[in-house]
């Protein structure tokens, strides 16, 4: 990626590293910087929602079993 005028661009550099020749194409950096987030939302939505639900679910596991302990040690003997 490098920078310009209108900000960043992304611009491929094979050309460039492997034979010292010129670059072969750039794209104004918004537009893909755009794109790129909404396809990494999209693929991340559904395992965040996951996650977060496995979480809660180990939350309340926790909580029920504190909640076992704390009356099984108020039990008389």
């Amino acid at each position: 990626m490098s920078r310009s005028r209108g900000g960043c661009a992304h611009v491929c550099n094979e050309a460039v590293v492997r034979h010292a020749g010129k670059h072969c194409r750039w794209v104004r950096g918004a537009s893909v910087d755009d794109a790129v987030s909404a396809l990494l939302l999209e693929a991340m939505a559904p395992a965040a929602i996951d996650v977060s639900h496995a979480v809660q679910q180990e939350i309340t596991q926790r909580v029920e079993h504190a909640a076992a302990r704390h009356a099984t040690a108020k039990r008389p003997l």
